[in-house]
C-alpha cells in the first residue's frame, strides 16, 4: 500500500430482512412485531417482557464439588516483573479493539433510529460513505 493513500476499507453488513440459516422462528416471528413496531414500543416505553431464565442444568452424576480458598486476600505474587505480568494478563485493549456501529438500510436518505437517539439508519447514498470516510481516518473498524 502506498502511503498517503487511506486503508482499504472493511465492511460487514447484514440485512435486518435476512433470515440466517433458513431460520423464520426469528424475535419477529415471537414476538409478531416489526422492527418499525418493536422501535415505537420501545421509545413509548412498552418493552416486551424478558423470556424466563432456563434453569441451571444439574451437574453430571459423579462431578466433584470443588469449595472455594480461603484466601483473606488475592495473591499478587504474579505481578512483581512485567514480563510476568505480560504473560498473566488476562485483557489488552487497543485500537483495533473498537467497532462502531453502523446501520444501514436500503434505501437513499437516512432516517433516525426511534430507540436510539442521535443514531441513523444510514442511506447508501448520503450518510453511509460520509461516515465511512470519517471513521476510516480514526483507524476504527465497523
Amino acid at each position: 500500500m502506498q502511503q498517503g493513500l487511506p486503508r482499504p476499507l472493511h465492511l460487514f453488513a447484514v440485512r435486518a430482512s435476512d433470515s440466517h440459516n433458513g431460520n423464520h422462528a426469528g424475535l419477529l416471528h415471537k414476538l409478531g412485531l416489526s422492527d418499525a413496531e418493536c422501535e415505537a414500543a420501545v421509545v413509548a416505553s412498552n418493552v416486551p417482557e424478558a423470556p424466563p431464565i432456563p434453569p441451571k442444568p444439574a451437574s453430571l452424576v459423579g462431578t466433584p464439588v470443588v469449595p472455594s480458598l480461603p484466601l483473606n486476600r488475592r495473591p499478587r505474587h504474579n505481578r512483581r516483573m512485567p514480563a510476568l505480568r505480560e504473560a498473566f494478563q488476562e485483557t489488552t485493549i487497543s485500537p483495533a479493539n473498537f467497532v462502531y456501529p453502523i446501520f444501514i438500510h436500503e434505501g437513499e436518505e437516512d432516517t433516525p433510529t426511534g430507540a436510539m437517539p442521535g443514531c441513523y439508519r444510514l442511506g447508501w447514498r448520503h450518510g453511509l460513505v460520509q461516515e465511512v470516510v470519517i471513521y476510516s481516518c480514526f483507524c476504527i473498524s465497523y
